[in-house]
């Protein structure tokens, strides 16, 4: 069955994309981590989303791992400074939850509502991590965070 309408793109009321309309960054965000940085609900920052882009991907990797069944949550610091965001201009909540970090571990690369709902900043956003479950061992931390200004 098709579509009750037909977006955009389909009806001709705008070009399909071409590569020289979507520049996509990918920046790696990492951050050698001692093991005290690992204690549950730590907060620190970790990179920069620009202002006038918003995100598109993340992912979380840590190649030497944090120990134990270390977690974290992904998102932008909020204006306390002391959590992620909940604002609905930062997209109302961690963009993403409860990534593996413990052992040698890679996130796939994802897409949350949050991030969908993310509204464009004439300002820079701090992007932090949250450990949501401790770690034991020091370790580098990697965000990888896809952005574009579309």
């Amino acid at each position: 069955m098709a579509f009750a309408q037909k977006n955009d793109v389909i009806s001709n009321r705008k070009p399909a994309p071409t590569p020289a309309d979507c520049t996509l960054t990918v920046p790696a965000f990492t951050q050698n981590c001692v093991a005290a940085d690992s204690a549950l609900n730590n907060v620190g920052v970790i990179g920069i989303l620009p202002a006038g882009y918003l995100p598109k991907f993340a992912a979380v990797d840590s190649i030497s791992g944090l120990g134990g069944t270390a977690a974290v949550s992904v998102g932008v610091l909020n204006a306390a400074g002391t959590d992620l965001s909940t604002d609905a201009a930062d997209g109302g909540a961690a963009w993403l939850t409860a990534q593996a970090v413990g052992t040698s571990a890679a996130g796939a690369l994802t897409r949350s509502l949050a991030m969908a709902k993310v509204q464009r900043s004439t300002k820079d956003r701090i992007l932090a991590v949250k450990f949501t479950t401790a770690g034991s061992a020091a370790g580098d931390l990697t965000v990888n965070l896809a952005y574009s200004a579309n």
